[in-house]
């Protein structure tokens, strides 16, 4: 490794040289200071960090130490903004993480090729109290400094003034060697406090000694005295030649080495260390090794671990399918993810440019910015809130917000971490379908105003351990764990006011406590007020705040406290990480893939080799061949829905695929439950086109179906016929039994009806009791589909005669009921020639009315 000495560098100060103007400045004599150089050494080692400088407040040339190349120290030493802020400071200066500090938005020295995320520095003060420089060190870690570490590093700056003071005084050499003396005894102190041992190879009497701490770290006795061949033994037998070879090069050129390296202790334990050392001579020949031995496993681990953490989690954030943004104390946006730019319309640079509050919809900034101060002030840990935005187009965008803050370890704010779910499109949603969409999660049930469930969802029932008819006979107070049982009532009165989300706790039937989230708003439903509720189980969640006070690093929760599914694959298709969220889908959802465990899609697993081959009900593209061509580069993004049913549950999911941007060949592949929006669109579905009593047809799907019928009679030279059918004696059971029984008739209507037509034919209910058959493709000649028409007509007459039979249960008594109920049939042709719907109907309604007035339970057709 190569050894830098001041003269390496051509660094002039950034600030400007007051050695003649300010009084507070001392001048430094441009001479070499190799106790100065040597003493900085010992400061990386016993400190902990990678480099350990001095910028002299005159302008002279640093002095610096550290395992760096010489562009990499250049880039540390000439930062106008990193030493302006040190060597102006008046005390101290820390910066816990470069990377979220504002001061220094685009600082070289954190870039990846780089790395320093750490820096801290301290004024160097002569005895009459003058300034002659800043002592300044660097690490690759976040790092706080406590009392004693901050002590510790004023104690350094002290010796370097010594040193330095040392320098310019007329006995030079004896006012040294006192100050190293000195020196030798910090750092002996300093060195058992970072776990640094010293070591001495005597290469005339070949001899070898260990330091107290050094026999420590090999895990031998105190006073252990080794041979120079069972020394280099402790180290993996792969690295020994490394350490051979350095050796060998500091005694033949008097380069100095400075390694990380793995190591086995006495007793069998693997750990890693760091290895300094240098040659002394005489005469020209070597006499001498001298060097520091260091354990720095937990270091060394934990920049293995941060490196793989923060990959992940970059990965993760940008293929998030919603926006997720690092916003500043003041809302700057710091980060922002591509999904978060698609919602705005802006590009990267636009945003950063830019804050949340410019757009933000005015009416909804101020309680944005009382939950800010909130966050700020201690008050809350998280918000969430439904919020509208502004597109750079100008169009409003309504998002759910939810933001939490991140602190330094000494509590001080950071950033906030935002995350933004754009749910316009349910916004524009009908009133009833939005009541639905708005509250969905696990567990839904609507409760009247005495707490009593009125209807649930089996989520609801699987949630709490019941049955469904367990379920069905439960009172709120039966289960609620927080509320006292006299504020239930006042509770559920607010909330149908009063619409709000919140946390509480369930009690589950074999007595677990469940911490729940709660979505509740009052509903009015045919005239009576109730209370819809939606329970999402977040025990899970909570379990993993309680480990975040525990100590687990930050990008792994933001990973796992991701909804979606995450997977990370490489060119080949493997599984190189997931989140817990792909490993619980795993566990759960086997029967979506071709796989028997939930070990075939987890890490190191092959993901495209277990996939179905199914095309994606979204694309024409087999998925298989879709998250290929991703990895391959040959599409930008890839994304489809599919289905993934089980004999208890259908759902439905999103998968979007997106390319890794480390450089290698890889996808991003994130899952994304959408069966609530697929429910919502059936729902919608069956509102436009079902009758929601028969489930048949209702008049806009038959005046459809119609159309498509003489259009494909006109095509293929066909006649078709509509048949209009009247109850005969349906008011009569009406009146007597009410609608309820009624209802029962008409459904029982509807099913005879269906088995005695076609399966190409359409059966609609138009109106109370009137349902309408619709034929297409009789036959090309007007007598046999006449004659086909009146085949189906009286099957159906026949079969809407016969006696119906029903049981209507009344407190504990059943009461059975028999009635008879004909049918009044009025049946149309329509030709190939072109028909007019609106005349059909007409022509097929006077017959109604012919067979109506011809004694009823008759088929007459039309005349015309």
């Amino acid at each position: 490794m190569e050894k830098l000495a001041m003269e390496d560098f051509a660094f002039v100060s950034p600030l400007t040289p007051r050695s003649t103007g300010d009084p507070r400045v001392a001048p430094v004599d441009t001479v070499a200071l190799p106790e100065l150089q040597t003493f900085l050494e010992c400061v990386t080692i016993a400190y902990g960090v990678t480099a350990a400088w001095v910028a002299f407040s005159d302008g002279t040339p640093p002095c610096f130490a550290a395992p760096l190349d010489t562009a990499t120290v250049a880039v540390l030493t000439s930062d106008v903004a990193l030493l302006s802020h040190a060597c102006s400071s008046e005390s101290q200066l820390v910066v816990a993480d470069v990377t979220y500090d504002p001061r220094f938005p685009a600082a070289a020295w954190a870039t990846a090729s780089i790395g320093i995320r750490f820096f801290a520095s301290t004024p160097i003060l002569l005895e009459h109290g003058k300034r002659v420089g800043t002592l300044c060190v660097a690490a690759p870690l976040p790092r706080s400094l406590d009392a004693a570490e901050t002590g510790k590093l004023g104690a350094l700056a002290a010796t370097v003034a010594r040193i330095i003071e040392g320098a310019r005084t007329k006995h030079r050499d004896d006012a040294v060697q006192t100050e190293l003396h000195r020196t030798k005894a910090l750092l002996d102190r300093t060195g058992t406090m970072a776990g640094v041992g010293g070591w001495e190879v005597d290469l005339v009497a070949n001899t070898i000694f260990w330091s107290d701490e050094t026999c420590r770290i090999h895990g031998v006795p105190t006073g252990y005295l080794p041979k120079m061949s069972e020394a280099i033994g402790f180290y993996q037998p792969h690295v020994r030649p490394v350490i051979e070879g350095a050796i060998a090069l500091a005694t033949a050129t008097g380069e100095r080495w400075d390694l990380t390296l793995p190591f086995v202790q006495k007793n069998g334990t693997q750990i890693w260390v760091r290895a300094v050392g240098t040659a002394e001579f005489d005469v020209g020949k070597p006499v001498r090794l001298v060097g520091a031995f260091q354990d720095i496993t937990e270091r060394h681990l934990a920049e293995v671990a941060l490196t793989i953490s923060e990959s992940q989690f970059r990965a993760s954030f940008e293929a998030a399918s919603h926006g997720i943004a690092l916003v500043s104390t003041t809302g700057k946006f710091l980060k922002v993810n591509q999904s978060l730019c698609n919602m705005y319309g802006y590009n990267e640079a636009e945003l950063l440019d830019i804050d949340f509050q410019t757009l933000t919809h005015p009416d909804d900034l101020a309680l944005d910015l009382h939950h800010v101060d909130e966050l700020l002030r201690g008050a809350i840990d998280t918000y969430e809130m439904e919020k509208r935005y502004f597109n750079k187009d100008g169009r409003t965008i309504w998002a759910q917000l939810s933001v939490s803050l991140v602190r330094s370890p000494d509590g001080a704010p950071v950033h906030f971490v935002s995350q933004i779910q754009d749910f316009t499109e349910m916004k524009n949603l009908t009133v009833r379908l939005q009541t639905l969409l708005d509250t969905a999660s696990d567990g839904i049930h609507i409760l009247d105003r005495d707490g009593n469930v009125k209807q649930f969802s089996q989520s609801f029932a699987v949630l709490l351990g019941y049955t469904a008819e367990e379920a069905s006979r439960l009172n709120v107070r039966d289960w609620d764990a927080m509320f006292e049982r006299e504020e239930i009532s006042p509770e559920i009165c607010r909330l149908m006011t009063q619409p709000r989300a919140f946390e509480t706790q369930f009690r589950r039937k074999d007595g677990v406590i469940l911490h729940v989230e709660i979505n509740a708003k009052g509903v009015v439903l045919d005239g009576i007020e109730f209370l819809y509720v939606s329970a999402r189980d977040i025990t899970e969640r909570k379990q993993h705040e309680r480990s975040l006070e525990q100590g687990r690093l930050f990008t792994k929760d933001i990973l796992d406290s991701v909804p979606s599914e995450i997977a990370v694959l490489d060119q080949r298709g493997v599984i190189v990480a997931t989140n817990e969220a792909w490993r619980q889908f795993a566990l759960g959802n086997g029967g979506c893939i071709d796989s028997a465990s939930s070990s075939n899609v987890d890490v190191g697993a092959n993901y495209l080799a277990v996939l179905p081959d199914l095309p994606a009900e979204s694309t024409d593209v087999d998925i298989r061949e879709g998250i290929e061509s991703v990895i391959n580069g040959e599409r930008p993004s890839f994304s489809c829905e599919y289905p993934c049913h089980s004999p208890e549950k259908h759902r439905w999911f999103l998968m979007t695929v997106t390319p890794m941007h480390t450089g290698e060949h890889g996808a991003v592949v994130v899952h994304s439950d959408i069966t609530a929006r697929k429910d919502a669109e059936t729902l919608m579905y069956n509102y436009a086109f079902y009758d929601s009593l028969t489930m048949l047809a209702n008049r806009r799907l038959l005046q459809e179906r119609l159309n498509m019928m003489i259009a494909g009679n006109e095509r293929d030279g066909t006649y078709g016929a509509l048949l209009v059918i009247d109850l005969d004696n349906f008011k009569p059971l009406n009146d007597q039994y009410g609608h309820a029984v009624g209802d029962l008739l008409l459904q029982e209507v509807a099913k005879r009806l269906k088995v005695s037509v076609r399966q190409v034919d359409t059966v609609a209910r138009i109106g109370g009791d009137e349902f309408v058959v619709a034929l297409g493709a009789l036959n090309g000649s007007q007598v046999e589909a006449r004659r086909a028409a009146m085949v189906i007509a009286e099957k159906v007459r026949a079969g809407l005669s016969e006696k119906y039979n029903f049981t209507v249960h009344k407190g504990a008594g059943a009461l059975p009921i028999s009635h008879c109920c004909t049918a009044s049939i009025g049946v149309a042709l329509f030709s190939p020639q072109g028909s007019d719907q609106t005349e059909i109907f007409r022509r097929a309604d006077a017959a109604m009315y012919q067979a109506k007035h011809s004694g009823r339970d008759v088929v007459r057709f039309s005349a015309d």
